[in-house]
């Protein structure tokens, strides 16, 4: 009986260590990620995408603006667009890898926020 005690105890540590070790997830498997470096000239940069993954970004304007880039073996790229992007409305930010990674945001227009408030009406 002692005997089982202890392989059944040695067992549980062995489950709690590779519940804990898993809980850490490694820089590969994080989700990926799209932050706007720069809005004239628009420059996106992608990261925790697969190492050397093909990317396809698309920017919404309305009128869509594709570019493919390959990330780096970190699994990071920037992509620079050339065109003005509108003062208002919305501009969304699409990336696509081939490796199944993909991820969608927004632009933000602070330019566009007292113009997009609703009215208020005065007494």
């Amino acid at each position: 009986m002692t005997r089982r005690l202890v392989v059944l105890v040695g067992v549980m540590l062995v489950f709690a260590a590779m519940s804990v070790a898993g809980g850490a997830q490694p820089e590969t498997f994080r989700k990926p990620t799209l932050r706007i470096g720069a809005l004239y000239p628009l420059t996106i940069n992608g990261s925790h995408f697969r190492a050397r993954e093909r990317v396809t970004v698309t920017v919404r304007t309305p009128a869509p603006h594709v570019k493919r880039v390959t990330a780096t073996r970190t699994g990071t790229f920037r992509v620079t667009y050339a065109f003005t992007i509108p003062r208002c409305g919305t501009v969304t930010v699409r990336a696509v890898g081939g490796q199944g990674s993909r991820v969608t945001t927004q632009v933000p227009r602070p330019d566009c926020v007292e113009a997009d408030a609703p009215a208020v009406a005065q007494p």
